[in-house]
Formats: structure tokens, sequence, C-alpha cells
């Protein structure tokens, strides 16, 4: 998809993907055979993972206005939010685009 596309989709869930501990994002760019650029990746526990051009990561994500900490934690007292006013909003996230359903390969886990 394109970024217009792209800025529609997070515009439209944006509450359910900051309010709802239900879903981590993940994004990827791949070129025109399929080969990936680059992959970020936002959890639930607001923990950015980027994969790829990473000096051109880290100053788009100074510019606005997040810095990088020295230390992931890996184990804190939290939990997922899975409120139930966002349950439309699921179902409208799962429904967006038409799935494509491939079967699990025996070493996948």
């Amino acid at each position: 998809m394109g970024r217009e596309e792209m800025e529609r989709f997070f515009g439209t869930f944006r509450a359910l993907f900051e309010g709802d501990g239900r879903a981590d994002v993940w994004a990827a760019s791949v070129d025109e055979n399929g080969v990936p650029h680059g992959q970020i990746i936002y959890d639930r526990h607001e923990i950015i993972f980027a994969y790829g051009p990473l000096d051109l990561y880290e100053a788009t994500l100074r510019s606005n206005g997040l810095v990088q900490t020295s230390e992931i934690p890996t184990s804190f007292p939290h939990w997922h939010h899975y409120r139930p006013e966002f349950d439309r909003d699921v179902t409208s996230l799962l429904e967006y685009w038409e799935w494509k359903i491939c079967p699990l390969h025996e070493d996948d886990d």
C-alpha cells in the first residue's frame, strides 16, 4: 500500500492502537520483487523495533519527539487493557482487508 492508504489506515484505527492492548503493529517496505528493505514493529508495550535503514528511522523518530533509551525493560509489572468500547473497532480492523490464508509448515511455531 502507498503512504496515503497507510496514513488512512492508521488514522482510522489510531484510537484502537493507542487505547487497547490487543494489537501490535508491523510494517515493512518491499521492492517490486518483494525483497524487504526495512521493517518497523510497534508493540503493545510501546517499544519500537526497527530493521533496515536505522539512521533514517532514528532521524524520523527524533524529529517527532521520541527519544532512544539504552535499555529495553524485559520484566515489569503491567497489563494489557482489552477495552470493550473498542470491540467494534477490532471487528472493523479484522474486516479492513481481505485475508489470505496460508497453511502452516511443520516448523512453524
